[in-house]
């Protein structure tokens, strides 16, 4: 332990430097201290232009030379003679020195090496070596520099423009990520790859030493985009933190092969978790990651992630396969169940489950011409908890149906085709309320037309569809799903007439469906059912002044009719039909189920009006507001019933009125906007739905959400009575992201389940950025559902992200994807502003 403290205040006191140092450092890299908003580094490196007069005779540039010294002696063949302010420039390179020898080519006199001693400064856009000596072979094309202090450019981040507060002009500032250190010797074996022995280095600015690397040797290459080290020491403020035999880092953005570095992480699930990935650049058109995970509950995890382009383009995709052997914490779960959860009946299930377990993702897209395209996306996972253990995304960890889908789709000028393979894993946790099979569609066909601007204006359109569906049995029932085959064909023709202040546009539709099924009593039913609509509206406007303001405001009235007779549908199957969330826009639909196993009989009127406020200056939309209502000609019979059963007709279905629909959006300023839908039921007298969505957005640093959802009846709780208002959903969804100040950035997100009295996700995190490192720490609380005894289960995950600019991430991986997904309007900037 002696000797160990003692290396390290050792490393501490040599490695400091004083005021007198720091400030000779910042001049001799041409450091500019600038303190302003915009830049981290609180300065940058001001760029000196290098001075060249081309030479008009020369046949190339490159060979020529500008030469400036005290004292010259010149030689035509042999050696030449530099002494006193040196300078030797050619075209964005500059050398000095306070001597320098240049050996000729014995037979062309041109400049073969130039050898330079004292004060030597290399010079180039955005590269500086400043040394003791050097070497240039002109003809190789290598630079050779001893106990070097040396500056590079990394990346360029952005320019600003600034005011200069001693001269008062403005002036532009290119604010870079730069790289510094020292050597013993560089190396520039070839342009853009350097090799540095005895070095340091770090992104720092001059005068910090949050970090640096020390190593026996680094090579820098800027056209593959790396950097590795050997022998290499790891400091935080002068102290040694990690020493690694080699390692390698990006300076840029470009792919490289390499260890990336590990991810530190904790949740409920998994324990405490170290990642350790490899990072394969096996082509310029594909590539590989393959991840060990160490875990503490669970053991070892693997993840390969594959991903391909072929040089045409047309094709892209991945594969991702993962594997855990021997999950304990599995097998634990497996034996606590036989108390909990033997009634479940997907109980045998749970136990039967091996705890070798693994997961398997197949993506890819086709692009064969410009017409026909394919997709395929296959999931599959060992067993009913895969991703509720594994799952990687905080905000969707208990997705219960994996879609496994194969599509190819042909689209032209008149005609559109789509054949499509498509079914479901679906996931049955114990642990969670019961959760139904889908429909396979093995296959579906269908074909599209339509034929606008026909003679005497005439549209002409034409859908048709074939779909076989098949469905798993339901776990723990004795009824075989209804299975079978649809042929659907629904022929149109509109006639749509059109003026500057009104449109017209009646339309004759003829819905034919064909049913072979099993499982049912009337296995063939076919049924052909006529659709009369006329969708008309007028358009007024006026100009308008509003606050000192000229807009344009607009009156849009429209009146829709639909004739839909009644047509017995009791005994067909329902495969992918369900009642329509009722909005303003869902009023003028010509059906009010989201399939065609039912067509809603109606006589119909909807009459709706919108007015909008427009800029007169801007052209913008300022403000729109909208409001409707259905009248009902006669009493819905068509129900939303399976065959065979007996259901009563929906109270909306009674009533000769729909509720009353709205929807307004209002865009206070472009940093202020707003959202709100609404529908009233007048017999009920309260609101069948509603929801609410403001948004603060002044930058792209700056953004505040806030969202407010409720659905009568649209979030069923199990055990409870229809009526009860536990069934409805009602929720608030809050989410932020803010820059405090140029250096400290907080954001969250609070989405809370008032019906059933729990946050659904909570998140909140914080990062620090600096010129050279940055830091990243969220927290998230995730529900998962209820346990055996009804209490509210959570999963509670811990990301931290250390960000060594210019060196790479050391963390828990970036959830600046997930921040995106759940911050409405968010861009993630970490780690990307110097």
């Amino acid at each position: 332990m002696l000797i160990i403290q003692t290396v390290v205040l050792c490393a501490y006191a040599c490695g400091r430097q004083n005021n007198d140092e720091i400030r000779l450092l910042a001049k001799q890299l041409g450091w500019i201290k600038e303190l302003n908003i915009y830049n981290l580094c609180d300065g940058y490196y001001k760029e000196l232009p290098i001075p060249y007069t081309p030479n008009p005779l020369a046949v190339s540039q490159a060979g020529n030379y500008d030469i400036t010294a005290d004292h010259v002696t010149l030689a035509l063949k042999g050696m030449s003679t530099l002494k006193g302010h040196v300078r030797i420039t050619q075209p964005d390179v500059e050398m000095q020195s306070d001597v320098a020898y240049l050996y000729h080519e014995k037979k062309t006199g041109e400049i073969s090496k130039v050898d330079a001693f004292g004060n030597v400064r290399l010079m180039q856009p955005g590269q500086l070596l400043l040394a003791k000596q050097g070497r240039v072979d002109v003809k190789k094309k290598t630079i050779t520099v001893k106990n070097v202090i040396y500056r590079s450019v990394l990346a360029k981040n952005k320019t600003v423009v600034v005011k200069n507060p001693k001269t008062g002009k403005t002036e532009k500032h290119l604010y870079q990520l730069n790289a510094r250190g020292t050597a013993k010797e560089v190396d520039r074996i070839k342009p853009g790859i350097i090799n540095l022995k005895s070095a340091s280095y770090t992104t720092c600015p001059p005068g910090s030493n949050v970090w640096k690397i020390k190593a026996g040797r680094i090579q820098l290459n800027n056209k593959t985009g790396s950097g590795y080290a050997t022998n290499m020491w790891l400091l935080i403020k002068n102290i040694p933190i990690f020493y690694f035999p080699y390692i390698s880092f990006p300076i840029n953005n470009k792919r490289k092969s390499g260890f990336l570095y590990p991810a530190i992480s904790a949740s409920s699930r998994t324990g405490a978790s170290i990642a350790i990935p490899y990072y394969w650049n096996m082509a310029p058109n594909y590539d590989m990651t393959i991840t060990l995970t160490i875990m503490a509950k669970r053991g070892v995890f693997w993840n390969d992630l594959f991903r391909y382009l072929t040089p045409s383009g047309r094709n892209k995709g991945s594969f991702n396969v993962s594997f855990i052997p021997s999950d304990s914490e599995f097998r634990q779960f497996q034996k606590d169940s036989m108390k909990e959860w033997v009634t479940r009946p997907t109980f045998n299930e749970l136990q039967n489950a091996s705890d070798n377990r693994n997961a398997f993702s197949w993506q890819n897209q086709t692009q064969f011409n410009l017409h026909w395209a394919g997709n395929i996306n296959f999931n599959y996972v060992s067993d009913d908890y895969f991703i509720k253990d594994f799952g990687n995304n905080l905000l969707d960890i208990s997705n219960n149906q994996l879609l496994r889908q194969a599509k190819v789709t042909y689209s032209g000028e008149h005609w559109t085709f789509l054949g499509n393979l498509q079914g479901y894993q679906t996931l049955h946790p114990v642990d969670q309320a019961n959760v139904l099979n889908q429909y396979a569609r093995v296959p579906q066909f269908q074909l599209n037309a339509i034929y606008p601007n026909e003679p005497y204006g005439f549209s002409y359109s034409l859908n048709s569809e074939f779909v076989q569906f098949s469905k798993s049995q339901e776990h723990g029932s004795s009824i075989k799903p209804v299975t079978g085959s649809r042929i659907s064909v629904r022929p149109a023709a509109s006639l749509p007439l059109i003026w500057p202040f009104a449109y017209l546009t009646p339309r004759v539709q003829l819905q034919m469906t064909s049913y072979r099924s099993h499982n049912i009593a009337n296995k063939h039913e076919n049924i052909a059912i006529p659709i009369v609509d006329v969708k008309s509206g007028l358009y007024f406007d006026r100009a308008v002044n509003i606050f000192h303001h000229k807009y344009q405001q607009t009156l849009e009235p429209v009146i829709y009719y639909l004739y839909i007779p009644y047509r017995d549908q009791d005994d067909f199957p329902i495969y992918d039909t369900a009642y329509q969330s009722f909005s303003y826009n869902f009023m003028f639909q010509n059906n009010r189920f989201s399939g065609i196993d039912r067509i809603g009989d109606t006589n119909q009127a909807t009459l709706g009006v919108t007015t909008r406020f427009i800029d007169s200056s801007s052209g913008d939309q300022k403000a729109s507001a909208s409001i409707g209502e259905i009248f009902y000609l006669h009493r819905r019979k068509v129900k939303l019933c399976e065959p065979g059963s007996v259901c009563a007709l929906s109270d909306s279905d009674k009533q000769n009125r729909s509720p009353i629909a709205a929807d307004v959006t209002y865009n206070f300023n472009p940093h202020w906007s707003a959202n709100a839908g609404l529908t009233w039921n007048t017999y009920l007298t309260n609101f069948n739905n509603q929801n609410i969505s403001v948004q603060y957005k002044p930058d792209q640093s700056h953004v505040v959400n806030f969202g407010y959802d409720y659905v009568h009846g649209g979030d069923i709780l199990t055990g409870t009575p229809k009526e009860s208002p536990k069934n409805n959903l009602q929720q608030t969804n809050i989410s932020a992201y803010w820059k405090l100040n140029k250096r400290w950035n907080l954001m969250g997100r609070w989405n809370y389940n008032w019906s059933h009295g729990h946050a659904q996700t909570f998140f909140y995190g914080i990062d620090y950025e600096s010129c050279c490192w940055a830091v990243r720490l969220i927290g998230a609380r995730t529900f998962t559902g209820l346990g055996v005894d009804n209490q509210n289960k959570f999963d509670n995950t811990y990301y931290i992200q250390f960000l060594l600019k210019g060196l790479g991430n050391i963390g828990s991986g970036d959830p600046g994807g997930f921040l995106s997904q759940s911050i409405n309007g968010y861009v993630d900037q970490f780690g990307g502003v110097t």
